[in-house]
Formats: structure tokens, sequence, C-alpha cells
């Protein structure tokens, strides 16, 4: 009996732990009583190089109290090859670029 009860269980375990929705943790609008608003980005230097610059701003009873910015160099992931749908490659080189998670 208890047998029988544990597939089911399992079953529906298994289901539970996975996750095929796609949302983001997208902020449309900050909360300017009391939060640090941040944004970053990649921008490509040249073929070995890339600048990681990161901006912030600091509210406090919806008042913006310390806006900042920071750079840092960063090595650049490099290209990866553009393939057609027959899978030949193609004479262009894409730039990788950094996700964010």
């Amino acid at each position: 009996m208890k047998k029988i009860l544990l597939i089911p269980l399992f079953t529906l375990l298994l289901f539970s732990c996975t996750n095929d929705s796609n949302e983001e943790d997208i902020v449309k609008d900050v909360p300017k009583d009391g939060a640090i608003e941040s944004d970053i980005k990649v921008e490509h230097l040249n073929d070995s190089l890339d600048i990681l610059i990161t901006q912030y701003k600091i509210w406090k009873n919806g008042i913006s109290i310390k806006n900042g910015a920071t750079s840092d160099t960063i090595p650049s992931l490099g290209f990866k090859d553009v393939y057609d749908e027959n899978n030949n490659k193609k004479q262009l080189r894409e730039t990788m670029t950094f996700s964010f998670l």
C-alpha cells in the first residue's frame, strides 16, 4: 500500500519542481521611499576588451540622495561564428554578449 502511494507522490513532487515559465524580475517602477536603483550595461571597446558600466541611484523618502557610476574594463567574450539554415558557416562573425541574471 505504501509503494502505491509513493509513486503518485513522487510524480507530483517531480512536476511541481519544474519551472517552464520565462518570467523575469522586471521592475517597472522603483519604490522611491527607500531603494537602490541600478543599471548595468556592457559596451564593446575592441576585439579583446569590453567596458562594464554600473550606474546607481539611491532613493530615500521620495528623493534621490545620491547618484553614481563606475566603469571597469573586462575581457571580451570574443566572437561566435554565424551559420545559415543548412549549417554552413557564413563569413560574418557575431560578437558574443554577457548575460545578466
